[in-house]
């Protein structure tokens, strides 16, 4: 007898980075087709912002640290600019629509602050410490539409329920009780 076993994977990142964006881009009416939104790493959630931001019809730039590794997401995603400082994409600041960091929390970015000149979304997947580095310049520079990533793990958290429980998901119950270890977790981290 001979036996078979398939296993199927499931990526919620793309849920958890696509819904937050979505709720801002109804709730204020924005226009993002056709507009540039710049992602700051080159790792595989890099990857997943990318293949969701082109779902709004956003024209993805990737800066890294790395630039080699940042090239190398070209291969999989055509018409990716890749930009080896952010001084390049200067001239396209008023058309920046969001820029999202999948770097560490801690991260020393030095983003220059003609990034934030015109308001992107600024979304940030890490979710210690909460105010990341990146998210407290945007906050300086007036950046009003913050995301934080403990939305994207709530949002992801929905997904999975639904994917392995095959029933929905009870939102407000979950948020409820995510937020309320995310606030405690936070505590013990900072200390």
């Amino acid at each position: 007898m001979f036996l078979m076993f398939f296993y199927k994977g499931y990526n919620t990142d793309w849920y958890g980075i696509f819904k937050p964006i979505e709720k801002l881009v109804k709730k204020q009416g924005l226009l993002l087709e056709n507009k540039y939104a710049l992602v700051l790493g080159a790792g595989a959630t890099a990857e997943t912002a990318i293949y969701t931001l082109k779902q709004f019809g956003l024209i993805p730039i990737v800066y890294n640290r790395t630039y080699e590794n940042a090239v190398k997401l070209v291969a999989r995603h055509p018409g990716l600019i890749v930009v080896k400082d952010l001084k390049e994409i200067f001239d396209k600041s008023a058309d920046l629509a969001i820029i999202l960091s999948t770097t560490p929390g801690d991260a020393d970015l030095g983003l220059p602050d003609e990034l934030f000149k015109h308001n992107p979304i600024c979304f940030d997947v890490s979710i210690t410490p909460k105010y990341t580095a990146f998210l407290k310049k945007a906050e300086k520079n007036g950046c009003k539409n913050i995301v934080y990533g403990i939305e994207m793990l709530i949002y992801q958290g929905y997904m999975q329920h639904d994917i392995f429980t095959g029933k929905p998901c009870p939102r407000k119950v979950y948020k409820a009780a995510a937020l309320n270890y995310y606030e405690n977790l936070l505590k013990h981290v900072s200390k």
